[in-house]
């Protein structure tokens, strides 16, 4: 579990350090001071080791891969991701998990005819290598991860359309390295994959963990399970009824829950990073929600890292992680100062005063 993260240069944060991180992370701010940035610069940390994440954070805001140029789509992908889109310049990101050593990521762009088939991992067997790139390849993006006495770089280029990576030195990372998993109100729920996720819980006979998390919601929930109509499965759950009923028929916000609850189990001793958690969600089941996620998180031993714009979701999670959970919510607040995003880490006390007295953290 990470307990500090630090970020420079890394779109609009010259230079930022988040200390004290707990086992759940709540983040506010102004809209455009880099809540979401944020989240999108852990996403990538925790796989530095793979450069094209920054295709996928791209791909979770619906934006696709331009340029009229295979050097010119590598030079704009880097560019929208550095300070001041200025991509000769490098992006780093610092985490420490206490007893484990600091981990650093750096990104930058290698220009075009600086890199060569041997870097992409490409041999002259490869089919990539019949083209007229071989000699002139484009432009690329450098991860290099260090993590103790541990160093490894790799390259993501583009050839023919598609990626290539230099494959990995070593498949099995620490755990707490899981490439994390970003859901919000933006992103539909696929109820297919969540009752794949369901199954696999239920045969490993850990299912009972989620329903035990969605009784928080429903009381009279007893049992999960996944039923077929067809060719679809859907996850259904037993309350005080003669059939066991669809969960989404038990409401929007149970099934915004189950699937998250679900993806904590998937990236069990990872991240999950939730941007806009209360989008979806009526401020009236707030309180539930975020006991909800203080239990599966300690069930699932995950890190969580969320942002809001809601006062009511603020109150909430201090309701939720008070008193012995206390020191399992880590508030921070995001602002801008004379051009410079910078961050306050509010302690429990500090931010029940400050919601008592009605001061701005949102």
């Amino acid at each position: 579990m990470y307990k500090s993260f630090e970020i420079k240069n890394f779109k609009c944060f010259e230079h930022l350090k988040l200390d004290n991180l707990a086992r759940v992370n709540l983040i506010a701010g102004k809209n455009s001071v880099g809540k979401s940035a944020l989240l999108e610069a852990i996403y990538q940390h925790c796989d530095g080791r793979n450069p094209w994440l920054l295709s996928r954070v791209r791909a979770l805001r619906r934006v696709e891969l331009g340029g009229s140029s295979r050097a010119q789509s590598m030079t704009h992908l880097f560019g929208e991701f550095v300070r001041d889109f200025d991509a000769e310049s490098r992006i780093e990101t610092i985490s420490d998990a206490g007893s484990q050593s600091a981990r650093m990521m750096r990104l930058r762009l290698v220009p075009a005819g600086d890199t060569n088939g041997e870097d992409a991992g490409l041999t002259s067997d490869s089919e990539a290598t019949h083209n007229d790139l071989w000699l002139g390849m484009p432009a690329a993006i450098e991860a290099e991860s260090v993590n103790g006495d541990n160093k490894e770089v790799r390259r993501a280029y583009i050839l023919n359309g598609k990626q290539v990576l230099k494959p990995p030195l070593d498949p099995n990372q620490p755990p707490h390295f899981v490439l994390p998993y970003s859901r919000g109100a933006r992103y539909p729920i696929d109820h297919q994959e969540d009752a794949r996720l369901l199954s696999a819980l239920v045969k490993s006979g850990l299912a009972s963990a989620v329903r035990h998390v969605l009784t928080s919601l429903e009381p009279r929930l007893t049992w999960l399970e996944v039923l077929h109509e067809g060719d679809i499965a859907m996850i259904h759950g037993r309350i005080d009824l003669s059939q066991p009923v669809p969960l989404v028929a038990m409401g929007d916000g149970m099934v915004r829950l189950a699937s998250l609850i679900l993806v904590f189990s998937k990236t069990g001793n990872g991240v999950v990073l939730l941007d806009e958690i209360e989008n979806g969600l009526h401020y009236s089941i707030l309180d539930k929600v975020w006991e909800a996620i203080g239990m599966a998180a300690r069930q699932f031993k995950v890190q969580v890292f969320a942002t809001t714009h809601s006062f009511e979701c603020i109150e909430a999670a201090h309701r939720a992680f008070r008193g012995e959970h206390a020191d399992e919510l880590g508030f921070y607040r995001l602002v801008e100062i004379d051009g410079k995003i910078e961050n306050t880490r509010y302690s429990s006390e500090t931010l029940a005063d400050a919601i008592e007295t009605g001061w701005e953290v949102r």
